[in-house]
Parts: structure tokens; C-alpha cells; sequence
């Protein structure tokens, strides 16, 4: 399908969604690409795509540091802009934030409670 239509944005989704974080598909140019290159891929074909997105935030392991911290909440931030009923992203967030609003030296818009009941 992406022969077909380099640009076909769904189907960079589809193909990542079958890796695991670590394996790689051989591209034909013979690039290995990995899950998280195929998803960057798709939001830059479509910086709108909501699913990318926040599959890329997934991805990102928010112990590393605070950038990394900073970097996941973003991607989910980004993802809920492409998607403003992306629940996925909504409970991922609440996940990240304590009882209190204020984390990681930025505020969310929304409390922990707000956010898992946006994810319902």
C-alpha cells in the first residue's frame, strides 16, 4: 500500500502497529525502519494524525528525564489537538498526573479526575 501511495499515512499506522518497540522492517531502500520512525513518518505526512501521535508518546519512556517527561505529555497534548475525543490520550494523561494540577513545571487544563472522565 505505501508503494503504492508513499504518502498513504494509515497504512505507516498499520505497519507500526504490528512491531513491537524494538524490531525494525526492513525498508526498500534498505533503510531499517522501526516502529517509532514509522509513526514520525506518519505525523509528518499528517502532523494532524491523532493515532501517531500519541502511539509516539507511548513509546517515549517518561523515567529517562524531565525533557522526556516534558517531550510524552507533549505528543499527548498534540495527539488531543489532532483529536479533541481521543480517549486513549485523555487516560494516558491521567495517568501521568497526580491528585494536584500542576507537574513537571507546566499546567494541564484539566485535573487528574477531569481527564478520566474525558477518557469515558
Amino acid at each position: 500500500a505505501i508503494r503504492c501511495d508513499s504518502n498513504n499515512v494509515d497504512a505507516y499506522c498499520r505497519l507500526a502497529g504490528l512491531l513491537d518497540k524494538v524490531e525494525t522492517v526492513q525498508w526498500h531502500d534498505g533503510q531499517a525502519l522501526s516502529k517509532s520512525k514509522l509513526y514520525e513518518k506518519a505525523t509528518r505526512l499528517d502532523r494532524w494524525c491523532a493515532e501517531a501521535n500519541y502511539e509516539l508518546a507511548c513509546l517515549i519512556d517518561p523515567d529517562v528525564d524531565q525533557d522526556a517527561i516534558y517531550h510524552k505529555l507533549s505528543k499527548l497534548q498534540q495527539a488531543l489537538r489532532c483529536d479533541a475525543n481521543y480517549g486513549k490520550a485523555y487516560h494516558k494523561l491521567g495517568c501521568m498526573v497526580p491528585t494536584r494540577k500542576e507537574k513537571f513545571g507546566f499546567v494541564l487544563d484539566l485535573s487528574k479526575q477531569e481527564l478520566f472522565v474525558e477518557a469515558i
